[in-house]
């Protein structure tokens, strides 16, 4: 039904066009064979024949340029055109063919009309082809009367066979058209299968060039990530080797555990950079999963505060405490909360920060605000791209990767959560964690500190496995000088194990001894992407995301604070909820 809708379309466009020059030729033929009959019969009927094919190749003319004003390009709106002119076309051949009736008594009159119908059909057959019904109208209307009188012996002069004749040209004709139609079909299709095939190519040359583009920005994104990673990573490691090379030349215990002091913070700076770099990459490719429990605010709050870096010259950070428990991924809105402190205690140090909880409408928020210096309007909108840093002159250290505000705006997406802004220059910023559903409050357990003294740690049993036996006796000490009960059976006697590099056997054990334990949490101490190779049964006791590498005290004191502020990790961790987040930048 397309193709007949499309071949209307294009062959009355045909049609329109060439009628609207050909109703001048049928003018000039009409006036040139009435000046020649004229003389020879004469009459009023002569003139009355010759007015009405006149009129109607008038009417012809205005069909052909209402068509052109009204530019139908749908195959249903051509289609009373199409059949007005066919009307029109037949009018016309039988005029022509019943007035061999005014010539009938005069064969040279008669021959000569003849001749003039028989050059009108070829006409028709080169100017209607392109609508086949319009031109067999347009031959056997004119024709066949002329034959059928010719075989009655009503035309004077001429043998009954001329009919015949007529007839097999008629034929003729018609074969020709009928081909020339086809012919253009042919040649309509293959014009509109090379127009629909420009517009692909065209199409795909287009998406070429948008994932040229695509390509050029992500590489040229991926050289500046590069080239700000560098330095990011350029000034803490240049840091440590200076203190290094200044060990030697400290005199007393005091001076020497100040440079050690200053090598750990900068390694910390160092292993926060990599980090964050991780997570963003993590966030980016899909691999970050978020896994809902019920959570209480307070000690989640309290554990994050402690493991904020604080230097000398890190601003005042007061916590508002909230009994608020909410569903959430702890890790994720921890690492959230984190990343929103830890970039107003950069920004903020002459002033002051300020972290609490809001119920509004049924729903908790969590609020950072500080004294800073504020953000420009301007500047909220690319205030979550990553590797931005809206005040690098202020951050003379280099602390900072530019990634933490782009890996909070990430997670709150995951978690169907609102992350919105709210800043005055000169005044400061507030971030709003908004969207946390309330729950009723689960049991709380005490707050992590920021030390190995304040971490209730005493008793607590610990597994350690790892084929590394050098790493398993550091381990052992450290958590032993904590109080922990340290053992190293894959049987497991404890919740809490810390995984390094095992082998097969040795996971095999494990795998086995996971199925019976109901309280189960594993940090992984591997290097990155080895949770990956981890057997099925293991993933689901996974602490998501907690990876010790490179090893810090504070990422170990983090990793199992957040085991005691929450629950354990069961292979049923909770559902996906649907993403819900909408950026909102609300500068005041």
């Amino acid at each position: 039904m397309s193709m007949v809708v499309a071949t209307q379309a294009w062959s009355t466009e045909q049609l329109m066009v060439i009628a609207r020059n050909s109703w001048i030729v049928l003018l000039i033929i009409v006036l040139v064979t009435l000046s020649i009959l004229w003389p020879m019969i004469g009459g009023p009927d002569l003139l009355v024949w010759a007015l009405l094919l006149i009129a109607l190749a008038v009417a012809i003319a205005i069909l052909a340029f209402h068509f052109a004003h009204a530019a139908p390009h749908d195959g249903q709106d051509t289609v009373p055109y199409a059949r007005a002119h066919n009307l029109l076309v037949l009018m016309i051949g039988s005029i022509w063919g019943f007035g061999i009736l005014l010539v009938r008594h005069d064969d040279l009159a008669a021959t000569l009309y003849i001749f003039v119908l028989s050059g009108t059909a070829l006409g028709a057959v080169s100017s209607q082809h392109s609508y086949l019904p319009s031109c067999l109208s347009s031959i056997w209307s004119s024709i066949t009367p002329v034959a059928v009188f010719l075989f009655l012996g009503e035309v004077a002069g001429l043998p009954q066979a001329f009919g015949l004749l007529l007839l097999m040209f008629a034929l003729t004709l018609s074969s020709i058209a009928a081909k020339m139609h086809g012919f253009m079909a042919q040649h309509e299709n293959l014009t509109r299968s090379l127009k629909e095939k420009v517009v692909r190519l065209s199409e795909t040359s287009r998406e070429i060039d948008r994932a040229r583009s695509a390509a050029e920005a992500a590489n040229q994104a991926k050289s500046e990530t590069l080239a700000q990673v560098s330095h990011d990573l350029r000034h803490p490691l240049h840091a440590i080797g200076l203190l290094a090379n200044s060990l030697n030349d400290q005199k007393t215990l005091k001076e020497r555990q100040h440079v050690v002091r200053q090598i750990d913070s900068a390694v910390g700076g160092l292993s926060r950079v990599f980090g964050l770099l991780l997570e963003n990459e993590r966030l980016e490719s899909g691999q970050t999963q978020a896994f809902f429990s019920k959570v209480a605010l307070n000690p989640l709050v309290k554990t994050v505060l402690a493991a904020v870096p604080m230097t000398e010259n890190s601003p005042e950070i007061r916590y508002v405490p909230s009994h608020a428990a909410v569903e959430t991924d702890p890790r994720l809105l921890s690492a959230m909360v984190l990343n929103l402190l830890d970039n107003a205690r950069k920004y903020a140090r002459n002033g002051r920060v300020l972290i609490g909880c809001r119920r509004r409408e049924g729903l908790i928020s969590i609020w950072v605000c500080d004294q800073g210096p504020g953000i420009p309007a301007h500047d909220l909108d690319r205030l979550f791209e990553p590797f931005n840093r809206l005040h690098p002159k202020d951050l003379s250290s280099g602390e900072g990767a530019g990634l933490g505000l782009a890996i909070a705006h990430k997670m709150a997406h995951l978690l169907g959560l609102d992350l919105r802004v709210m800043s005055r220059p000169g005044h400061g910023t507030t971030f709003v964690i908004e969207g946390l559903t309330p729950v009723d409050t689960p049991t709380e357990v005490q707050a992590v500190a920021g030390s190995a003294q304040s971490v209730p740690l005493s008793g607590l049993k610990i597994n350690i496995l790892d084929d590394d036996p050098e790493r398993c006796a550091r381990l052992s000490t450290l958590l032993s000088e904590w109080g922990c009960e340290v053992s190293f059976d894959a049987e497991l006697n404890s919740g809490i194990v810390l995984l390094g590099t095992l082998s097969l056997h040795r996971l095999a054990r494990l795998s086995r001894a996971a199925e019976s334990h109901d309280n189960l949490s594993i940090i992984s101490m591997a290097p990155d992407g080895a949770a990956e190779t981890l057997p099925d049964k293991l993933k689901p006791y996974l602490e998501t995301g907690r990876n010790l590498k490179p090893f810090q005290l504070r990422s170990l004191l983090q990793s199992i604070a957040m085991r005691l502020s929450s629950p354990p990790n069961l292979p049923h961790k909770g559902t996906h909820l649907p993403p819900k987040r909408r950026l909102e930048t609300s500068p005041k």
